[in-house]
């Protein structure tokens, strides 16, 4: 879901999953999880056709402990493997030509 004025863009993403069998015989499974990520940012066009994109993103805003991966069928039920936690990023697009 996005959302724009003037210049400035924003942009919510909803990432929902499920329960998921981790083995053959659907006794184990991870957990079902709902990430939320926001973007921001704002776009600028400076002089000799050069685009400048300021940008602030977060990822898993929540900081929600959840499973980023699974192992189908892991020997010695290590099943799952953990996803990264909230993570923070800030960056410049610049883009070159009309």
């Amino acid at each position: 879901m996005g959302a724009s004025h003037g210049s400035a863009w924003g942009e919510l993403s909803v990432n929902a999953v499920p329960s998921v069998f981790v083995d053959n015989e659907n006794t184990e499974s991870s957990d079902g999880y709902v990430v939320l990520d926001l973007r921001v940012g704002a776009r600028m066009r400076t002089a000799h056709s050069v685009s400048l994109e300021p940008f602030f993103a977060v990822t898993n805003v929540l900081d929600r402990t959840y499973v980023g991966a699974v192992v189908v069928n892991s020997s010695s039920g290590r099943y799952f493997e953990p996803a990264p936690g909230r993570t923070v990023q800030v960056g410049l697009n610049v883009s070159f030509g009309s």
